[in-house]
């Protein structure tokens, strides 16, 4: 593997484990709920948590980039799971925070 495809990979791993305070975290929020807007889930309400948690369980790692691209490397990959991964936990912790369900 490739020096980016370590990084990738590591990157992977920790957004799994930060806690939801973190400033990436907090920076795949923002991002994830313009991405999931795009993909028609208003994750604002209890129903658009839902369907996004429902698409996210269901979707590829190509579907976490926004022009449904090809995964071409370990490195996407990665990124992709990163994103999908990031995208779930913030999609649960909203459930939990705002609507007490997940």
């Amino acid at each position: 593997m490739t020096e980016l495809d370590n990084a990738a990979e590591r990157l992977a791993d920790r957004v799994k484990t930060l806690p939801e305070d973190d400033p990436l975290i907090r920076k795949l929020e923002i991002g994830s709920a313009e991405f999931l807007r795009t993909k028609g889930f208003d994750i604002s309400t209890r129903t658009g948590c839902l369907g996004a948690l429902a698409w996210l369980d269901a979707a590829g790692v190509e579907d976490a980039f926004a022009d449904g691209g090809k995964v071409e490397s370990a490195a996407d990959w990665y990124i992709g799971e990163a994103r999908l991964d990031g995208m779930k936990r913030i999609v649960k912790s909203r459930l939990q925070k705002y609507f007490d369900a997940v």
